[in-house]
């Protein structure tokens, strides 16, 4: 089923926001500014969303809001304008997705792709390596790989790369192999 009218209006609000904040930061501040969402993210996600809470209060007054983002950061000033502006515009709630977005942008426009590699056990730096070459052969871009370690995969790799995912682990072949049995038996 399709996304609701509301769903599309609000992504395209979201990524609309992101890509003007991506094309008015100058090109050499793009790396600082990814860093400093992420810190916000980071800001967002802990407390149990209290920063999130705060921004989205309307008994929390503008001035107050932006005295803290500048307080959280100082030397971030047209990220703290740009902030501000959409919590008097009353998007404060799409935040955390606008810095989800601009952080796509701004890998696809540096030529990375963000991935995430999950195995069973501990993988060695060589095999890294060639897991690497491999996102990097598949995607055309530079990945910047994460690692996790997921014993109940028994063996395999889920590799996340971008939007695709790659599932070799044991776990999904016998999980397959019994719906395959399943609708043999009936």
């Amino acid at each position: 089923m399709g996304k609701s009218v509301v769903e599309r209006l609000n992504f395209s609000l979201v990524y609309s926001c992101a890509a003007l904040l991506y094309r008015q930061t100058p090109a050499s501040d793009h790396a600082d500014m990814h860093t400093t969402l992420r810190q916000l993210s980071d800001h967002l996600s802990t407390n149990n969303h209290k920063l999130q809470h705060i921004l989205e209060n309307p008994l929390v007054s503008s001035p107050e809001k932006r005295d803290i983002l500048c307080a959280l950061f100082p030397h971030a000033k047209r990220l703290t304008d740009f902030l501000h502006l959409l919590i008097k515009e009353g998007l404060a709630a799409g935040i955390p997705a606008m810095i989800t977005v601009f952080e796509k942008i701004y890998w696809d426009k540096a030529g990375f792709i963000p991935a995430k590699v999950t195995t069973a056990q501990a993988i060695d730096p060589d095999f890294k390596q060639e897991i690497d070459a491999f996102i990097a052969k598949e995607t055309g871009k530079h990945p910047q790989t994460t690692y996790a370690i997921d014993p109940s995969l028994i063996a395999g790799a889920k590799i996340q790369m971008g939007y695709d995912l790659l599932d070799t682990t044991l776990k999904t072949q016998f999980s397959k192999l019994r719906q395959c049995m399943k609708g043999r038996s009936t």
